[in-house]
């Protein structure tokens, strides 16, 4: 399904990533980074409902970790 993070470049979003998501064990990997996304383009029946605030910086989805 994915993740989304609002940062200030990729290196942040995957420090992000490692330090909330994975506890600083290695990430997995990343198979496609969209960057700039259209909220309107995400699911409409999982994502968009459980998501947090595109805007604000930090992990926007899956909700919990920000």
């Amino acid at each position: 399904m994915g993740i989304g993070v609002t940062a200030t470049n990729l290196d942040d979003a995957k420090n992000q990533l490692l330090e909330k998501i994975f506890k600083r064990k290695q990430l997995p990997e990343i198979k496609n980074v969209v960057e700039d996304i259209d909220i309107n383009e995400l699911d409409n029946n999982h994502v968009r409902p459980n998501m947090g605030n595109p805007a604000v910086y930090g992990i926007w989805f899956p909700l919990g970790y920000n």
